[in-house]
């Protein structure tokens, strides 16, 4: 697909700082300071007019204040969804079984015996998330009150995690639990052969659907996390965000978690509870630790060893939260959203493996999406709060399959004229290079209160030309022989 400058004129890049009462109407805008670094900072529409030309200002600001149009976004932490993961948690406990498969049904029996089990859900062959109807139940169990029987022993490895070993031979026994799910293990690359590149994309697209049992897991061990923090940090709290609440989550996505305090939402004294939380860590037998405490973002790397979950944790990353609400919206603008990100996603790992900061071209795609008119501006949307809200939903109105716009991804990169030009994500808008040898890309969901969080990633532009060089290479496979594209010679999980 061809975009037109007539088309990026036109591309939506209003948004409405909406106030109530006689408050003048602010906005969040970069420019660049008198020491030539490029910040975040509020500009009321009063001082437009006095604002000095010299100040480079990204943004048409005059028109985006003559434009009144916002679209609304629900907020994924208040959803249905997110407070029924949540709670499943908290009335959930982790068995593991020492020989196996072979006695995993007796052991289910027996936390049975413990209370109602509403749902069982089998990690592998010697792990399983089992969920009661009622968390007082779990509160007895996890303070240590249930019947041990002389054929078993019961190891309470943390608050909610049990090892079972067979002491010796026991009746079989039944299960009454009829919602008992085990988590899938599919081979990717199995599924993604012999198929046509839409089909590949729509496969991509549907494995983040069938995820529900994943997140029940992910859930678990952010529970898991929360309870360590309330031993020594009772007013703190640990979030999830990332692909496992943004709408773009697979089998092997991590488990990101920010720990936030209330009525603080920055990331001052995060480092000593970042440090109490690897102590607390490291002394359970379920957890391997690399930490990274002394980066410019602190960041406490962990992997849940019974369950396999990967993550990490940090603190007061609050762009990190808003982002996850944006990006699950976004997922929702059109069926071919989930489906064209995930492929760029996976493009990005197999194919841009020496990149570190694979967002990038997340980043990259979101910018694409807005100028092909299948989502906004970031600017120009408003997360719902409890009250009402007047603002309009977005409506795509624009039809295009995954893949074409993947075929139209990677034509627009590789003749865009980087040396020249940046992009934002925030307006929508092409705009004029803001570094002499490096092109930023800037994070629309930054409050620019805090610099680690103004800027995504900083490109110089031998990378950056590097980067086009395999996007030009991508769009050449594409044409010759798409459904070879996703798969090309690597085989991956």
């Amino acid at each position: 697909m061809t975009i037109t400058n007539d088309d990026r004129e036109n591309t939506v890049n209003t948004q409405q700082a909406a106030q109530t009462g006689t408050e003048s109407q602010t906005l969040k805008v970069w420019i660049q300071d008198s020491r030539g670094q490029w910040i975040k900072t509020d500009l009321p529409s009063s001082d437009i007019s006095n604002h000095a030309p010299n100040d480079r200002v990204q943004l048409n600001l005059t028109d985006r204040l003559q434009s009144n149009q916002i679209w609304s976004i629900p907020n994924i932490y208040q959803s249905k969804e997110i407070l029924t993961l949540a709670s499943e948690a908290k009335r959930s406990i982790l068995i593991q079984c020492k020989q196996g498969k072979t006695y995993m049904q007796h052991f289910l029996a027996v936390c049975e015996g413990w209370g109602a089990v509403s749902r069982i859900v089998i990690i592998n062959r010697s792990t399983a998330l089992v969920t009661y109807e009622n968390e007082s139940d779990v509160a007895k169990i996890t303070s240590g009150v249930y019947n041990e029987s002389k054929s078993e022993k019961i190891n309470q490895l943390e608050k909610r995690i049990f090892r079972f070993a067979k002491q010796r031979k026991a009746a079989e026994s039944n299960l009454e639990c009829e919602n008992v799910t085990a988590l899938s293990h599919s081979n990717l690359h199995e599924k993604l052969m012999n198929k046509k590149l839409g089909e590949q994309m729509r496969e991509l697209g549907d494995r983040v659907k069938q995820t529900d049992d994943r997140k029940r897991v992910w859930f678990f061990v952010l529970q898991c996390i929360q309870d360590i923090l309330d031993l020594s940090h009772p007013d703190h709290r640990a979030l999830p965000f990332g692909s496992v609440v943004n709408g773009f989550a697979s089998e092997n996505s991590d488990l990101d978690i920010v720990i936030t305090k209330e009525g603080n939402l920055g990331r001052s004294d995060g480092k000593p509870v970042l440090q109490n939380m690897q102590r607390a860590l490291r002394q359970l037998q379920t957890y391997t630790i690399n930490s990274i405490l002394r980066a410019r973002v602190p960041i406490v790397k962990f992997n849940h060893t019974l369950t396999g979950v990967c993550g990490d944790i940090s603190y007061g990353n609050c762009s990190g939260i808003k982002a996850s609400v944006y990006l699950n919206a976004i997922s929702q603008f059109s069926p071919s959203v989930v489906p064209f990100i995930m492929t760029v996603k996976l493009w990005s790992i197999h194919y841009m493996d020496w990149f570190p900061q694979k967002f990038v071209f997340t980043a990259l795609a979101l910018f694409y999406l807005q100028q092909c008119r299948v989502i906004p501006p970031i600017g120009s949307l408003k997360i719902e709060n409890d009250s009402s809200c007047d603002f309009k939903k977005w409506t795509c109105d624009v039809v295009l399959s995954p893949e074409e716009l993947l075929h139209g991804y990677f034509k627009f990169y590789k003749c865009f004229d980087f040396h020249n030009k940046d992009i934002c994500l925030d307006t929508g808008e092409i705009i004029p290079k803001r570094g002499y040898f490096e092109n930023l890309i800037t994070n629309p969901f930054s409050d620019g209160e805090n610099a680690y969080e103004d800027i995504i990633s900083r490109l110089p532009e031998d990378k950056m030309l590097y980067i086009q060089t395999c996007m030009g290479e991508s769009l050449r496979v594409l044409n010759e022989s798409p459904d070879s594209l996703i798969l090309g010679n690597r085989s991956y999980q």
